[in-house]
C-alpha cells in the first residue's frame, strides 16, 4: 500500500529542496518503506535550468535515483520544469506485462555481450578472446564464499524495489571478454605478477584495464537498449520508450568521448609512456568490503562538494577508481590526466579527509559512484540488516552520502600523491 505524502510532510520537503538541504530530503525518502501516493507537484530540487518535481505513485527508488543529478544549490531562477511521475498499474496489468518484460531482459541481455580485444590496433593479437578478470582472481578467491563474491543482481528478488546484491561466481562477477590472450598475459603482467611499488607503468595500467572495463560495459548497454527499445515499443509502453532512450543518449554520449580520448591510451602503450598520470595511492590493513575498478565522473568529491563542469568531449574527466588487495593488503588507486580539473578537485577532498574517515568515504564513494564493484561476502553478511540496506539505498540511489553508516573493519595509510 502506497504512502499518502500529508500536507505537513509536502511543505517540509520543499522547504529542505530549496534551501538545499538534499542530506536530510534523502533521508527522509530512505526511511520510507513504501510507494509514495504524491497527489500534487512535489518539489525535490533543481537541475540546471529545470525544476525537478514528482507527482503519483512514485516509486521510493525511483525518487531517490533523481538526486544524483539535482544541483547542490537549488536554482532560484530556472526556466522550466520537469515532473516525474507514474500512474499505478492495475494488478491484471501488471501480471500481464511482467512476464514479457523480464524475459525480453534475461534475452536480450545475455546476447548483447561482444568478444573482442581492446589492444587489437596497438600490437598484434595472438591466442583466443578470453574472460579477462578486472580484479586480480588470485586475490579475490583468498576472500570469496564458496568460489562467490556479492555482486549488484537486478534480476533478483527485489524489497522494496531496490537492486540487491547477490552471491556470483568469481569468474562471473569480474570477467569481460575484452582481450586476446597474447595481451592480457603480456601487456597486464607488471600488476599481475610483479608486486605494486607505484611506478607509471603500473599505475597506467589499473587506470588502462578500468576504462577498457567501462568501455566495455558501455558497449554491452549500447547493444542491450537499442533492443528493449524495440520491445518496450512492441509493448506500447511509452514511459519505458522514453527512458530507456534518455540512458541510450547518454550512452552514447560516454561512448563518444571514450573513442575520441582512448587513443591516446594505445599510443602510450605502444611508445611504453606512461607519465601523463596524476593521482594518488594509498596501501593499508584488513580487507576492504568493497572492491571496485571503474572509471568514473562524479558529481561531488568525498567531501560532498559539487564538481562542476564534469562533462566535455575529451576523456580527461574520466577517473579510473581501483579498490584491490595487492599481495594480502588493500590497495586504493585514484588516476587520471594530469590536465583534469576534476581530478584535482577529488585529490583535494582526499587530502582534506582526515584518515581516520578514508575508508568510510571511499567505500560510500565506491557504493554511490562505481559500475563495476563486488563485495566481500564476510563483511556483508557481518553486517546488521538496517547497515545492508542503507548500502543498497547508496548504490540504487547514486547519491553519495553519510547515510551509511558501516562499520568499515579496514584502514588506509596516508595517501601518496603522484
Amino acid at each position: 500500500m502506497a504512502h499518502k505524502l500529508s500536507g505537513k510532510e509536502h511543505r517540509r520537503i520543499e522547504r529542505w529542496a530549496k534551501k538545499g538541504e538534499l542530506n536530510h530530503l534523502f533521508s527522509f525518502f530512505a526511511d520510507q518503506r513504501q510507494t509514495l501516493n504524491v497527489d500534487k507537484p512535489l518539489l525535490i530540487g533543481s537541475q540546471g535550468e529545470e525544476d525537478v518535481f514528482v507527482q503519483g505513485f512514485v516509486p521510493i527508488r525511483k525518487i531517490l535515483q533523481k538526486f544524483h543529478y539535482l544541483d547542490s544549490t537549488y536554482n532560484r531562477n530556472t526556466t522550466f520544469r520537469r515532473v516525474y511521475g507514474t500512474q499505478k498499474r492495475s494488478d491484471e496489468e501488471r501480471s500481464r506485462l511482467a512476464p514479457s518484460i523480464e524475459g525480453a531482459i534475461h534475452r536480450h541481455f545475455i546476447t548483447s555481450f561482444p568478444r573482442l580485444c581492446f589492444l587489437e590496433k596497438v600490437t598484434p593479437c595472438s591466442g583466443r578472446i578470453i574472460h579477462a578478470h578486472a580484479i586480480q582472481e588470485a586475490q579475490l578467491r583468498v576472500y570469496a564464499k564458496d568460489g562467490k563474491v556479492y555482486f549488484p543482481n537486478p534480476r533478483a528478488e527485489r524489497s522494496e524495489g531496490l537492486t540487491d546484491f547477490k552471491l556470483l561466481g568469481v569468474n562471473r562477477a569480474t570477467t569481460f571478454t575484452g582481450f586476446c590472450t597474447g595481451h592480457d598475459n603480456s601487456i597486464f603482467r607488471p600488476i599481475e605478477t610483479v608486486p605494486f611499488i607505484g611506478n607509471p607503468e603500473q599505475v597506467f595500467l589499473y587506470h588502462y584495464r578500468a576504462l577498457c572495463k567501462d568501455y566495455y560495459v558501455r558497449l554491452v548497454s549500447k547493444s542491450f537498449f537499442k533492443k528493449m527499445i524495440t520491445e518496450f515499443e512492441r509493448l506500447n509502453l511509452a514511459d519505458q520508450v522514453n527512458y530507456i532512450r534518455n540512458l541510450d543518449a547518454m550512452n552514447e554520449l560516454d561512448l563518444s568521448e571514450i573513442n575520441m580520448g582512448k587513443p591516446w591510451l594505445d599510443e602510450s602503450i605502444k611508445t611504453q609512456s606512461y607519465g601523463a598520470l596524476s593521482g594518488c595511492w594509498m596501501r593499508g590493513s584488513g580487507v576492504p568490503g568493497v572492491l571496485a575498478t571503474t572509471n568514473l565522473f562524479p558529481p561531488r568529491d568525498l567531501l560532498g562538494r559539487p564538481i562542476p563542469n564534469r562533462k566535455s568531449s575529451r576523456l580527461e574527466n574520466w577517473i579510473s577508481l581501483t579498490i584491490t588487495i595487492e599481495s594480502g593488503l588493500p590497495l586504493v588507486l585514484i588516476a587520471g590526466p594530469k590536465t583534469s580539473a576534476l581530478l584535482q578537485q577529488l585529490l583535494e577532498s582526499i587530502r582534506d579527509t582526515p584518515q581516520v574517515q578514508l575508508s568510510a568515504a571511499l567505500c560510500r564513494f565506491a557504493l554511490a559512484y562505481s559500475e563495476h564493484f563486488v563485495i566481500i561476502p564476510k563483511w556483508w553478511e557481518g553486517l546488521e540488516k538496517g547497515a545492508r540496506r542503507a548500502a543498497r539505498l547508496t548504490f540504487n540511489s547514486r547519491y553519495y552520502s553519510d547515510y551509511f553508516k558501516g562499520p568499515f573493519d579496514w584502514t588506509f595509510e596516508k595517501p601518496v600523491f603522484f
